[in-house]
């Protein structure tokens, strides 16, 4: 008896070793907004056991990323003059067709929508926000698993 509670407690702990794992790609850029926002959205993808990158787009880091090595790719980035970032942009040009794991975040004063084929979500960089705003985008990400 006490052998088949030993192999029974062996298989339920090793069970979530081999539970399939998700992998997300969180790119930023550095600015206080984006450090907090990326933290509680990192907190909360890693309470379900999902494995998280982050990157910084504006060192170059997305250059060669390919999508499809994640289940899902978040990208947040500053509206500049009403428009997503040029190196952003450009590597949404070169993963065309593989994009579709994609969530785009841009910070904007106000209500925009930015030209790119990807999901994307607009919001004002407000600290006050950040609960809210990493319920929806998690949501939007697991949806991808």
């Amino acid at each position: 008896m006490k052998k088949l509670l030993f192999v029974f407690m062996a298989i339920l702990i090793s069970i979530p070793l081999f539970a399939a794992q998700h992998r997300v790609l969180i790119v930023k850029e550095d600015t206080g907004y984006k450090k907090a926002l990326v933290q509680a959205l990192t907190e909360e993808l890693k309470r379900d056991g999902t494995e998280v990158v982050v990157i910084d787009h504006k060192n170059g880091e997305l250059a060669g990323v390919d999508p499809e090595d994640y289940d899902a790719v978040f990208i947040t980035n500053s509206g500049v003059q009403g428009r997503v970032r040029p190196d952003v942009v450009e590597w949404l040009d070169s993963v065309a067709g593989r994009d579709g794991n994609v969530i785009l975040h841009t910070t904007q004063r106000n209500d925009w929508t930015p030209d790119v084929s990807v999901d994307s979500i607009t919001s004002a960089s407000q600290k006050s926000n950040i609960s809210e705003l990493v319920a929806d985008i998690a949501e939007r990400i697991r949806k991808f698993f």
